[in-house]
């Protein structure tokens, strides 16, 4: 077996139904059987391993609006995020940056990884200083990867930290796409077991099912993400929210974005969640009908206990922020449950929108970070 097996950069269409007709017929018009092609098994094992390697998982992302740029001296870090750590294809990670140079300040300016310790896992300086930066004529792209290594199949915390007035307006993590796959350490599928004249192997179509099962529960970006700002790399505590934190002093449920709002509706504000034929298995089954999401919040409550209630199309879940324990992440113990019949263009309560609401026992409940994970059931 070679060390590596390519993935194919060009997509092409899997006709297999003119390679695997039951029948043919002989130019006389006699009806004749046909054999199994070694090329049908070849095609689809080549196409999953193009799925295996370049469509890589979104795992964190944040748009900064331009007036919220931080522009501030040092944040470490500036973005506290967490993502599951489940997919053996994506050993290196890519994190790419909009940047605008900083109006003030001295010293390199730069990004890097939080938490992470190789001395590459970070951006190239950028120490150019203009009066007032603008948007569309100053605005640079930026990137460095994170060697993650083999994968811990657990939920990972990581930030990202800004030095000497570094100023992020977009913030972006993704798996690299790979050109190819290692057998030694990678999810592949081998072609070339699929030999003309040769019998058909059990084995290899199983191979096929297993990594694509593996691809369609593993390989999953994230239904929603947000990041707050922490200036000089600590959680504010805002009086009302804005980009530091999100703030709730009511006993009652409250939507995040907008707390004049107490119930999903729906137009209510929330995350869209596309979700349209994404379950498994005989659709007519309604357990196969549903596609999960995984939540988690972090955040603190100083003097009461918190409350976080993730409402979508067809059921709610909850997240308890322990009072007076510091800023810590709280997972929901159920998954949301989305409608996969549903279309993602749908105007209607059955639409797959996620609506988060939070109330907080006494004091204030601050929030810094909402994630949601895909999940099959």
């Amino acid at each position: 077996m070679p060390p590596y097996v390519p993935a194919p950069y060009f997509q092409s269409f899997l006709d297999l139904a003119s390679v695997c007709k039951n029948w043919t017929q002989t130019p006389a018009g006699t009806d004749r059987r046909m054999a199994n092609h070694a090329s049908a098994i070849r095609n689809l094992a080549t196409t999953l391993n193009r799925l295996l390697a370049r469509y890589p998982r979104t795992m964190a992302w944040m748009a900064t609006q331009p007036a919220y740029a931080y522009n501030g001296a040092t944040a470490n870090p500036l973005y506290y995020y967490r993502y599951r750590d489940n997919w053996v294809n994506g050993r290196t990670l890519v994190a790419r940056l909009l940047v605008l140079p900083r109006e003030s300040g001295t010293g390199d300016a730069y990004a890097e990884n939080y938490g992470g310790s190789a001395s590459n896992e970070e951006t190239s300086v950028m120490n150019w200083t203009v009066t007032s930066a603008n948007l569309f004529r100053d605005l640079r792209q930026a990137q460095f990867t994170i060697e993650r290594g083999a994968a811990s199949g657990g939920a990972l915390q990581r930030g990202l930290s800004t030095y000497n007035n570094y100023t992020v307006i977009d913030f972006v993590l993704q798996d690299q796409a790979l050109s190819d796959l290692d057998t030694a350490s990678h999810d592949y599928v081998d072609p070339n077991l699929a030999k003309a004249g040769a019998e058909v192997l059990a084995d290899l179509l199983e191979d096929v099912r297993a990594k694509f099962h593996t691809l369609r529960t593993e390989n999953l970006s994230q239904a929603f993400c947000w990041m707050a700002q922490w200036p000089a790399g600590s959680p504010a505590t805002p009086s009302s929210s804005d980009q530091t934190g999100l703030v709730t002093t009511s006993s009652t449920y409250v939507n995040i974005l907008d707390q004049t709002v107490t119930a999903r509706s729906a137009t209510s504000p929330g995350f869209c969640c596309p979700a349209y034929a994404a379950g498994r298995g005989n659709v007519a089954i309604s357990a196969n009908q549903i596609l999960n999401v995984m939540a988690t919040a972090q955040g603190q409550a100083p003097s009461g206990t918190g409350m976080v209630k993730f409402e979508g199309p067809l059921n709610s879940v909850e997240v308890t922020i322990t009072a007076a324990a510091g800023v810590a992440w709280y997972d929901a113990a159920s998954a949301i449950q989305l409608d996969t019949t549903v279309d993602d263009d749908d105007a209607t309560t059955a639409r797959n929108k996620i609506d988060i609401f939070f109330k907080v026992a006494a004091g204030s409940l601050y929030l810094y970070g909402l994630n949601g994970w895909y999940q099959l059931p």
